[in-house]
């Protein structure tokens, strides 16, 4: 069960009272997440089992809308970071580089400009999310690959797995 319970003191006399729940369609905290949808094969990015481990590639899977596929844009520098909601990393372009093809990892927030990302317009509900750190390069996936598994990384190919829907908040 995704969201968050609240305490209500108990009642003794209250033969059915086990849980107080409250609907969280108002919890801020999860209003301000989105889940990044690839607009090519329809999945979403994915920390692979839920881990914590860091330098740990990301890729795309089926979308299940746990928390392993939510994420947080948080103003930054001259764009914003994409944290997880799940462990506090941030999607980050691996040691720093700039050239195409470079992996997209998960690592713990160090605000840098491989970490930075701005959402580019190209159509209705659609987004490329281009690197702050490698301009002219966006959030891609591997060989345009439309599978279980896909990689990200950064890309200038404009392939058509550039293209991302963005469900949730969408910074502007």
């Amino acid at each position: 069960m995704e969201g968050v319970l609240r305490y209500k003191k108990f009642d003794p006399n209250a033969v059915n009272q086990i849980f107080y729940i409250v609907p969280v369609n108002n919890s801020t905290g999860l209003n301000e997440t989105c889940i990044l949808y690839n607009n090519y094969s329809g999945k979403a990015i994915d920390i692979p089992g839920g881990t914590f481990e860091h330098g740990e590639r990301l890729i795309q899977y089926e979308a299940n809308k746990r928390f392993n596929q939510r994420w947080r844009w948080v103003k930054h520098g001259g764009g914003y970071l994409l944290q997880s909601v799940l462990n506090g990393q941030c999607i980050d372009i691996a040691e720093e580089r700039k050239d195409p093809g470079s992996k997209v990892v998960q690592w713990d927030k160090t605000g840098g400009s491989n970490q930075q990302w701005r959402t580019v317009p190209c159509g209705q509900g659609v987004w490329k999310i281009e690197s702050v750190h490698a301009p002219g390069q966006y959030l891609t996936i591997k060989n345009d690959s439309s599978d279980d598994g896909g990689k990200l990384e950064i890309n200038n190919n404009n392939g058509p797995t550039q293209v991302w829907r963005i469900q949730g908040y969408v910074p502007h």
